[in-house]
């Protein structure tokens, strides 16, 4: 899935018109923000590009020599992207691999960007065998309006993912999403990690990747998205982390709660008299405090509740609790 990258304001300076065109069209495919195109040829260096304050500028031309570029150039104070080469032809065989190149160095420029609202809490809800069910119910159990985000990793296959979003969506109150490079924590926001990808929490609230798979048995990998949440983000902009460990065959995650916990961070678990897979709570359970476990349902007023009480004013913790209890 390719990701959206709206906000994102670009100037371009591009050989010919053709070129200029196929620049604009991916733009707007990927839903940037073009303030500026132009041909080199045709740019007046005193004219409408002094007054453009885009985020990044891309500039695609083999004019390396050119006196006036060169001088604009080392008066940016903005990012330059430069390609020293010309932009392919839309159906050529060459422009798939050159717009994914593109795409991932607009990702990187997106994480610097974006900035992200810091929910209340954020909730990592981690699971594999029986995962789905769980998790799906938890999310139905739950009123819109909480002021939580949730980071959903569910062991799974590249190509299971569709379906394992497609399940928990259908029941959530939430958009259910597969997560890409450069999206932020919100509230009322669920994140899918894919498994094809290491995705990683920054101390911003961003999702980064350093381009590697998980090094794990298991994708995506609960221990290694937990130790770095944990170490980054936890009491973050007023934002407390709590894990939470549902259905599932594996051991994965209990090393990373014992970690997490000494951190402050608050550790759940399923129930296992109500997991397909009681085996991972109980791990988790083994080697970590666990402050609750329950059923997805009664995870869910936990939660309510739990944010409830740490509320400044009265009116949202009895909404919680009304809407859980009907």
């Amino acid at each position: 899935m390719e990701q959206s990258l709206p906000g994102l304001q670009l100037g371009l300076i591009a050989n010919d018109d053709s070129s200029l065109q196929r620049l604009q069209k991916m733009l707007e495919e990927f839903d940037c923000q073009c303030l500026y195109a132009e041909v080199l040829s045709e740019i007046d260096w005193q004219g409408p590009i002094l007054d453009v304050q885009p985020d990044a500028w891309m500039v695609c031309v083999d004019d390396a020599d050119n006196s006036e570029l060169a001088e604009w150039l080392v008066e940016q104070s903005v990012t330059v992207m430069l390609a020293d080469e010309a932009v392919p032809a839309t159906r050529s065989d060459a422009f798939p691999e050159w717009r994914q190149r593109w795409l991932h160095k607009l990702r990187k420029l997106n994480v610097h960007k974006e900035k992200p609202h810091w929910p209340k809490q954020l909730w990592v809800l981690a699971a594999s065998t029986g995962g789905p069910e769980a998790v799906g119910e938890f999310l139905s159990e739950l009123p819109a309006d909480l002021d939580a985000g949730f980071i959903y990793i569910q062991h799974s296959s590249v190509s299971g993912e569709p379906l394992i979003r497609q399940v928990v969506a259908k029941r959530s109150v939430y958009p259910v999403e597969l997560a890409e490079e450069g999206q932020a924590v919100a509230p009322g926001k669920v994140w899918m990690l894919g498994a094809s990808r290491r995705l990683l929490l920054n101390s911003q609230g961003l999702l980064e990747s350093d381009d590697k798979p998980w090094a794990s048995d298991f994708s995506p990998s609960i221990d290694q998205f937990v130790y770095s949440a944990a170490s980054r983000i936890s009491g973050q902009n007023n934002c407390q982390l709590g894990v939470i460990i549902f259905s599932g065959m594996a051991g994965d995650g209990a090393e990373a709660c014992r970690f997490a916990q000494q951190r402050g961070v608050e550790i759940w678990t399923q129930s296992p008299e109500s997991s397909i897979s009681p085996f991972m709570p109980m791990a988790a359970a083994e080697i970590a405090q666990v402050k609750f476990s329950g059923s997805p349902k009664q995870l869910a007023e936990k939660l309510c509740e739990h944010l409830a009480s740490v509320s400044e004013t009265e009116e949202p913790e009895e909404a919680c609790l009304e809407k859980v209890a009907s």
